[in-house]
């Protein structure tokens, strides 16, 4: 089973050799239909016959760039230019225009992925910095934490010293007057128990020894209080005010978001890839045909065909037309740049033609004078 893609009917093996006989379909494509379920449903979708009259897309008005069939003519009668569809869509698919919109939409897929993995490296970076950041702070928290730790360990080592200074004589002359308490104490208990048990004689003989010592110890106290400082000492802290600062800081610190236009996104551009296509080089009149990936295809130079080259284009099938100033010729070099051959001269009204354009719809050369006057020629292929 086959399908004609034009008439949209599946045909089997009887039909097809039937529909190849006849004069009206033996020029239609036809296909599997295992190849024409693999059409995209928007070429499928696509009606070949006027929605209006129900027949044949036939004629193109180049005005409404639209198919129209005979009947749409009286629609488009003040349109101007109506061509006939064939000569639109022949050899489309090998057409410069099929090419480049091929290249168009791998050039879109290419931005695309190369804008993608710019994002995409671009959120690695913005981890990555994050990562440094965090370490960052991390390490000087770190910091802030082993110094305050070692001026701790300073502040309460010179604490431990300033205690030890002012204890030690304080607790010398405690341990004195204890000791000079007790010999007190011991006194007091002989006199209790002379008192009671001594006779009046031992009684009067031992207060004389012990008013002595009572006047001896009250000497030693006497001269303690002038001679030692009694001064009650306490100890008191100032505590740097540097310190405290970090106890009202609010924040770590500040982060900024900072934006750069990307070195890294370079889309290619269909002007640019049709710019890579020739190159005219009038110094040296040179052609050059480079590849789309700006290989070099072929070069074409020859100063008598190409003295003081202005203009250049190229038709849909690769055909090079080049303009040529003073000596008012247009030249054609075929598309392997192997061959060449003048098309028009000053006999065709050039008079010093500066700029040429084909016209890929139309299939017409645009040439302009450099003073006056512009003309269009047709173009047509032997």
């Amino acid at each position: 089973m086959v399908i004609d893609l034009e008439c949209e009917e599946p045909l089997c093996a009887d039909c097809e050799k039937h529909h190849n006989v006849l004069k009206a379909t033996r020029n239609h494509k036809t296909i599997s239909i295992a190849d024409y379920q693999l059409l995209p449903s928007v070429v499928t979708d696509i009606k070949q016959n006027c929605v209006y009259h129900n027949e044949m897309y036939q004629l193109y008005c180049i005005k409404h760039e639209s198919p129209i069939c005979n009947k749409c003519v009286k629609d488009h009668g003040k349109c101007g230019e109506i061509l006939l569809l064939d000569e639109i869509v022949k050899n489309i698919k090998t057409s410069e225009s099929f090419f480049d919109l091929e290249e168009s939409l791998d050039d879109l897929f290419t931005n695309i992925n190369l804008i993608r993995k710019d994002r995409e490296s671009n959120i690695e970076n913005i981890t990555d910095q994050k990562k440094k950041i965090t370490a960052h702070v991390c390490h000087l928290k770190q910091q802030v934490i082993e110094h305050v730790k070692k001026l701790e360990e300073e502040f309460i080592k010179e604490l431990d010293r300033i205690e030890l200074n002012c204890c030690v004589p304080i607790r010398s002359l405690l341990s004195s007057l204890q000791d000079k308490a007790m010999e007190i104490n011991q006194m007091k208990s002989e006199i209790q128990n002379t008192k009671k048990y001594a006779s009046e004689l031992q009684t009067f003989l031992i207060m004389r020894e012990v008013q002595e010592k009572t006047t001896e110890y009250d000497k030693y106290l006497r001269s303690s209080i002038e001679n030692i400082n009694h001064d009650t000492i306490s100890i008191d802290s100032a505590i740097d005010t540097k310190i405290n600062d970090i106890l009202i800081v609010e924040r770590f610190g500040s982060i900024q978001v900072n934006k750069s236009p990307s070195i890294y996104i370079v889309l290619k551009k269909r002007e640019n890839r049709q710019a890579q296509i020739q190159v005219m080089v009038p110094k040296e009149c040179k052609v050059t045909c480079c590849s789309y990936s700006e290989a070099l295809v072929w070069e074409f130079e020859d100063k008598s065909v190409l003295d003081n080259p202005k203009g250049i284009t190229v038709d849909n099938n690769g055909n090079v037309y080049v303009v040529k100033m003073y000596s008012c010729k247009v030249v054609v070099i075929s598309p392997d740049g192997k061959q060449c051959r003048e098309i028009l001269t000053n006999k065709d009204g050039l008079d010093k033609p500066t700029a040429i354009f084909f016209d890929k719809v139309r299939k017409q050369l645009l040439v302009t004078n450099q003073k006056q006057f512009a003309y269009i020629f047709n173009i047509s292929y032997v």
